[in-house]
């Protein structure tokens, strides 16, 4: 075998470390087909498979959350890319799911990011990209900013298929209600974490 003590892997831009002082995972992710993809955080409405895209310390980061437990099942199903949305329903059952067209607006084809993102248009979060990338790739933010967008896409994907399945139509109102009413604990926790000292 050839010596390899002189092979570097770039961390950074500026820095690099000795391929000795990896681990098998870190080289797989290095020379994997889709590193500019895993390095990169996802833009919407892309998707990487999670194994791809989160590390176990995110993962932990994930699971560490201060958040209701029924806020992590839609999250990790939506990480997994496992929610069903209209699209996919259409094509595991069409004589039950008739048309992939979104039953919440009728104006769009009913893929992921419809679901989470695109029927709705929440004009109080501030980035699309921001929002997409948290919840993909549990980007940058506080793990409290995370629980409460957890907790909010929880609220969302709950509110959708109670729409759907009896038939209402949306309402941003009863939305927010519903969001309020299942994590009110979590929501004046974070608010009292966040509230500036007069």
């Amino acid at each position: 075998l050839p010596n390899c003590l002189h092979w570097n892997v770039p961390t950074t831009r500026n820095n690099s470390v000795p391929i000795r002082y990896l681990g098998l995972s870190q080289l797989r992710r290095y020379w994997h087909v889709d590193k500019a993809q895993i390095s990169s955080p996802p833009h919407p409405p892309q998707l990487c498979r999670p194994a791809l895209l989160l590390k176990p310390s995110l993962w932990k980061v994930f699971w560490s959350l201060k958040m209701s437990s029924k806020a992590f099942t839609p999250w990790w199903r939506l990480s997994h890319n496992s929610i069903g949305h209209r699209i996919k329903l259409h094509r595991w059952n069409s004589s039950h799911f008739d048309t992939p067209v979104c039953g919440i607006c009728g104006r769009a084809n009913e893929n992921l990011y419809h679901f989470q993102w695109d029927c709705y248009k929440p004009e109080y979060l501030s980035s699309e990209m921001a929002v997409w990338t948290a919840l993909i790739a549990l980007s940058k933010l506080d793990s409290k900013d995370l629980a409460m967008l957890g907790c909010a896409f929880s609220t969302l994907w709950k509110y959708h298929w109670l729409c759907v399945m009896d038939n209402i139509a949306w309402s941003r109102p009863a939305a927010v209600n519903m969001f309020k009413d299942e994590h009110h604990i979590y929501i004046q926790k974070y608010l009292d974490a966040n509230a500036t000292p007069v």
